[in-house]
Formats: structure tokens, C-alpha cells, sequence
């Protein structure tokens, strides 16, 4: 057993300064590296990308809204976030008058996350479009515990745009009602 454990370090020692040998010899070189299909292409300039959020009544544009995001050249993206936290109430405990409301805090806004790349047919852009609102009905004015109704939509588009032309990338109906949403983008280059 002394023997065994005697070799084995022996073997150990002398290994050693092999690899150390190995270390210090400078590695291959290596290959340039290729930009893969997961890497997003780097922009020629910054570009800007301005939605229009618009919302419909039976046919009727009754409220639009406009964000500009500023994409520029090292990653080609750009994200916006605007709302507010608004408390809900969720419930009460006690009675009389020394009950209470619970609230949860919940975001409402809107959320766009955007990516760009220059293609020869025009700017391919993905952009991602979370919008979440509340209202409440008369029946729920009235009673105050009662949550608000959520109205949330989640876009998700990749498509090619002509630069300089505004362009819809997207449209929803609301089902519940006769409204509809429509997303336009127009993007230009920054100067």
C-alpha cells in the first residue's frame, strides 16, 4: 500500500513540470470569427423608430398615441416603458368601521421593446408591444371593492419596412367590444 501511494505521488511530480511546459507554449491561432445568424448586425447609423398606438371605435379613431425610440448602432435595439403603478383593491377585512381595503398594485402602460437590422429590401424590425389598461363599469363605480376589468394586448411582429414610410405592422379587434387597435411604425435614419 506504501508502495502504491509512494508511485503515485512520484508519478505526480513528475507530470507536473510537463504541464507547465504545455501552459506556457502559445495556443494555435485561431480562426477569425463569423457573425452567426443569432448575432444581430451591427447598424451603419442610429436610426429612429417612432409607433403610433391608435385605438378605434366602430371605425372611429377616438385616441392615438406616439412613442420614438432612439436604435443605435451596437446592438440595434431599443425599449421604451411608460405607466403607472395604480393600486386595485382586492378586498377588505373587518366590519364597520374599522374595516380595511386590501390593494394589490398593479402596472398599467405600455411596454415596447424593438430590435432593428438594415436588410436590401428595407429595415427589418421585431418589436414586441405590451399595452394593459383598466376601466370600470358603472355597477363597479358604485361598489368600490369590486376590481377594475383588465384590458391587456401583447403584439409580437417581425416584419421588413420601407425606411422613411410609415407603415401598419399590426391591427387587433377587441372582442368583447366594437373597438380596434392599430400599430404603425415609421423608421429614418438619425442624422
Amino acid at each position: 500500500m506504501k508502495r502504491n501511494i509512494f508511485l503515485a505521488l512520484l508519478l505526480m511530480i513528475s507530470i507536473l513540470p510537463l504541464m507547465s511546459l504545455a501552459q506556457d507554449q502559445e495556443p494555435a491561432p485561431q480562426k477569425p470569427e463569423t457573425k452567426t445568424d443569432s448575432e444581430p448586425a451591427r447598424l451603419s447609423t442610429p436610426y429612429r423608430v417612432e409607433y403610433t398606438w391608435s385605438e378605434f371605435d366602430d371605425g372611429k379613431k377616438i385616441n392615438s398615441r406616439n412613442y420614438t425610440v432612439l436604435v443605435g448602432t451596437v446592438h440595434g435595439f431599443g425599449n421604451l416603458r411608460v405607466g403607472s403603478k395604480v393600486p386595485v383593491p382586492t378586498g377588505s377585512f373587518g366590519s364597520g368601521p374599522n374595516a380595511s381595503t386590501q390593494y394589490q398594485m398593479m402596472d398599467i402602460g405600455v411596454n415596447i421593446d424593438c430590435r432593428l437590422d438594415e436588410t436590401p429590401n428595407g429595415m427589418k424590425i421585431f418589436t414586441n408591444l405590451d399595452s394593459t389598461s383598466f376601466s370600470q363599469n358603472a355597477e363597479q363605480a358604485e361598489n368600490r371593492t369590486r376590481p377594475p376589468v383588465v384590458h391587456q394586448i401583447k403584439l409580437s411582429l417581425d416584419t421588413v419596412v420601407p425606411a422613411n414610410k410609415r407603415t401598419v405592422i399590426g391591427t387587433v379587434d377587441d372582442p368583447g367590444s366594437k373597438r380596434s387597435f392599430q400599430l404603425e411604425v415609421i423608421v429614418t435614419k438619425e442624422k
